[in-house]
């Protein structure tokens, strides 16, 4: 003798599974969509961050060989049987303001990161004073260390961020396939809730 399993038991499993699924799609999936978008937001962020370190990189890096090329020109002038003061003068100038961008640029793009034996302003100001006026090139050679060290700080720092952004990245992955795993089990709960919901009637049901 065969027996039905009774339909208001099949209605309460489907109705559990709907509502398994409303649960999943109100209250689980809102807070990983959240999370993701804040994630996504903060991956933003160091992109740009990343962006304008390397602008500032670049650029201290055309500044820096700006100023050897001056250099190279102030060699050549110096080499002139006449001296031209306004050539010197202006090839120095090009040599000081370069050097002074190429250090500005280099750190900004540095961010937080400091460097051994870092020059204050002042002696800076002083060093650019000695190139421009009284032709120290001794003064030129070590503002080229400080370029050369806030180089290599500047790499640093833009590696640090982007370790964090690759981080960041498989965090996101994480929480997406989380993501896509609730979608799916959503949409598994509705399918097979509603199918025992309309089914329920039906003689499929005896054993």
């Amino acid at each position: 003798m065969t027996k039905r399993i009774p339909a208001w038991l099949i209605s309460i499993m489907g109705a559990l599974f709907v509502l398994i699924a409303i649960v999943i799609n109100t209250t689980f999936s809102p807070s990983l969509n959240n999370k993701i978008q804040e994630k996504e937001k903060e991956r933003e962020k160091l992109s740009k961050e990343i962006t304008s370190l390397w602008e500032s990189h670049m650029l201290a890096d055309s500044r820096d060989k700006n100023a050897d090329i001056f250099l190279g020109l102030l060699f050549i002038a110096n080499n002139q049987d006449k001296e031209d003061k306004a050539a010197l003068d202006f090839l120095l100038n090009k040599i000081g303001y370069n050097l002074k961008g190429a250090i500005l640029a280099m750190r900004a793009a540095t961010g937080d990161t400091s460097i051994e034996d870092d020059l204050p302003p002042q002696e800076i100001q002083q060093l650019l004073y000695e190139i421009k006026k009284e032709r120290d090139l001794k003064a030129y050679v070590s503002l080229k260390k400080l370029v050369d060290k806030l180089r290599l700080a500047s790499g640093n720092t833009i590696n640090d961020v982007n370790k964090q952004r690759e981080e960041l990245d498989e965090e996101l992955r994480e929480l997406k396939n989380q993501e896509e795993v609730l979608r799916m089990l959503h949409i598994t709960l509705n399918i097979l809730g509603l199918s025992l919901l309309l089914l329920k009637d039906l003689p499929i049901w005896k054993h």
